[in-house]
């Protein structure tokens, strides 16, 4: 259906800004994933900054409307460029799963889709190293891929994903062999 015309929008003031660390200019938080457990909200964001590039910061809020005193705290399960967070739990693991784009040296694709586990997300220091999704390089139908989304059925985990050439994409794996076993994707 189209939206109607003319189109208007409005919107709130910022409900999260950059925060500024000693001797790191931020640039930007964007790629928010929401979960509330145990009656906290739990948000994962990309950070932008003049240190680095791509990092993932975790927030904690009692209230999905006021974030301005939440806990905030840089994620240090990549050394490196990671961002593009998506955080769920996974009943069959009893782990929450965070899935990110990281940089893998020597891929042909040298963005990954990655992801680390913890069963405590409310411990930022808790999150596993990254582990990748494909232990190759093993889809040829894809030459470039980005922001990495997991959503499950009753049967299979799909992994979503856009290309830069405005495709998105779908893998797919059995619940059972999760978070291995993808196929090769398709458009």
């Amino acid at each position: 259906m189209p939206l109607p015309t003319p189109t208007s929008w409005t919107a709130s003031a910022p409900l999260v800004a950059p925060l500024t660390r000693e001797g790191d200019t931020p640039y930007s938080v964007k790629d928010p994933t929401l979960v509330e457990h145990d009656g906290t909200w739990h948000m994962f964001c990309t950070v932008r900054s003049a240190v680095r590039s791509h990092q993932i910061e975790h927030l904690t809020s009692d209230s999905l409307d006021d974030w301005s005193g939440a806990t905030r705290s840089l994620l240090t399960c990549v050394d490196g460029y990671f961002c593009a967070p998506q955080v769920f739990y996974f009943r069959p693991h009893g782990l929450w799963y965070l899935v990110y784009q990281t940089h893998a040296e020597g891929r042909r694709l040298g963005l990954q889709p990655a992801y680390s586990t913890t069963a405590d997300i409310s411990d930022p220091a808790s999150w596993t190293r990254p582990s990748l999704f494909f232990p190759d390089d093993a889809l040829p139908t894809v030459e470039r891929w980005i922001d990495f989304w997991v959503i499950c059925d009753d049967a299979r985990a799909h992994l979503f994903f856009t290309s830069l050439d405005g495709h998105m994409w779908r893998a797919s794996t059995d619940i059972a062999s999760f978070p291995r076993g993808f196929g090769d994707a398709e458009c």
